[in-house]
């Protein structure tokens, strides 16, 4: 018998503030249950600490798994 499929979603929002300098701004939001389960979320200020959350996250994930 087959292991149940594990899936979990990660959404990134980026925008640049009308200021001057602009500023960039992303949010991401995540959750590791789609039916229903906790979303957690966070605010950063730069492109770079937008990659840092999403690989943090998919080490989350994905941290257990043997690669192919």
């Amino acid at each position: 018998m087959a292991a149940p499929e594990v899936m979990g979603v990660i959404v990134v929002r980026a925008w640049l503030e009308d200021s001057d300098p602009r500023r960039f701004r992303a949010r991401i939001t995540s959750t590791f249950e789609l039916e229903g389960g906790p979303e957690q979320g966070e605010v950063v200020g730069s492109p770079q600490d937008a990659l840092a959350a999403v690989a943090r996250w998919l080490e989350r994930f994905g941290g257990d798994v043997t690669p192919p």
